[in-house]
């Protein structure tokens, strides 16, 4: 048998024989025992996350009960704080916006039945750079937004390799329209931008 093990099992049998003094001595000294272990796990993190993390794991379905109640009861609490700390992320931090927007376009896809995988910003620049940071469409510099070549609700995936850069005007013009028949109805239609995002599509045969 372990040490560890031996000792977890000498204690409890202490336990069980002297309870009635090892309660009163913790009443008695109840303070001290308090700074005491607010200063280990103080000191200890590691441990106690990993003794949590196992308690967890041994007594799944009691926590979820207790998760649950603690949910309820102070629910309006924990809302207020969860609130808080997203308006503080999303007012702070651009990187925390960058994946707010990337999060909102992948349930976007899942919510129409799209097929999806996971796209980050390092694919996104890579993917603009094609197009040299301009619109796909009108070849204009402005902020850019993700477009589907091949709509998503016609049956397109979203895949970097069925994304373009955007402006918004461009990319709500497009709309669900097929993008090449909408491209050479708009008065910025250009042939080499045309040739640009078909090859852009080639590998993965959305054109």
């Amino acid at each position: 048998m372990p040490l560890r093990t031996e000792a977890q099992e000498y204690r409890r049998q202490y336990y069980l024989k002297h309870r009635k003094e090892v309660l009163e001595w913790g009443r008695a000294h109840r303070a001290q025992l308090t700074r005491y272990m607010r200063r280990w796990r103080r000191n200890n993190p590691k441990a106690v996350q990993a003794y949590r993390r196992q308690y967890r794991k041994e007594h799944n379905e009691r926590m979820k009960k207790q998760d649950k109640k603690t949910y309820l009861r102070h629910r309006k609490k924990i809302l207020r704080r969860k609130t808080l700390y997203f308006h503080s992320k999303w007012r702070n931090d651009p990187e925390f916006r960058k994946q707010q927007y990337l999060k909102c376009e992948h349930y976007r896809a899942l919510r129409l039945g799209a097929t999806t995988s996971a796209i980050s910003h390092d694919d996104l620049r890579k993917r603009w750079s094609l197009f040299s940071y301009r619109c796909a469409y009108c070849g204009r510099r402005r902020k850019l937004t993700q477009d589907h070549v091949r709509p998503i609700d016609k049956g397109g995936r979203h895949k970097i390799l069925n994304i373009v850069p955007a402006c918004q005007p461009c990319n709500s013009s497009h709309g669900n329209r097929p993008w090449r028949s909408w491209f050479r109805a708009q008065p910025f239609y250009s042939r080499q931008r045309e040739r640009r995002i078909e090859q852009a599509l080639l590998k993965g045969a959305n054109g």
